[in-house]
């Protein structure tokens, strides 16, 4: 599925080819409620196959919302989701140059969300699939 936004960002949720996990792939710039928009997506697709794990590849987005707002994202809107899977294995690819993610992770981190960042394919997916990580 692919989604384009008033807000100059564009997405697309898909099952992975290994299996056991959703890819989304997120372009240019989202705020708060396109950031809802895409998480609601994936979990329902992820529900819809049976999985918990998610493969956010932001290389090509980032993350421009205030400190404050990053929270509030976190804590409430996701949390208090009835679509979204609070148990779900997040992990976020991101650009070596980007930390405009970082906060999320942090936030995570505090409220008990699996979720993580990383700047590498192959560590991102040995993380996600432990028969990738077997080679």
């Amino acid at each position: 599925m692919r989604f384009r936004s008033a807000y100059r960002a564009h997405f697309s949720v898909t099952p992975s080819v290994f299996g056991g996990f959703v890819i989304v792939t997120l372009r240019g710039i989202f705020g708060p409620q396109e950031a809802g928009r895409v998480v609601r997506v994936a979990h329902r697709l992820g529900r819809r196959y049976g999985v918990r794990s998610y493969l956010v590849d932001a290389r090509e987005a980032r993350n421009t919302d205030a400190h404050r707002d990053n929270v509030h994202f976190m804590v409430h809107d996701i949390k208090q989701h009835p679509d979204i899977d609070l148990g779900a294995r997040v992990a976020i690819l991101v650009a070596e140059e980007d930390h405009s993610h970082d906060v999320i992770e942090s936030i995570s981190h505090l409220v008990g969300y699996d979720l993580r960042l990383f700047r590498d394919l192959d560590a991102c997916l040995a993380w996600m699939t432990p028969e990738f990580a077997q080679g």
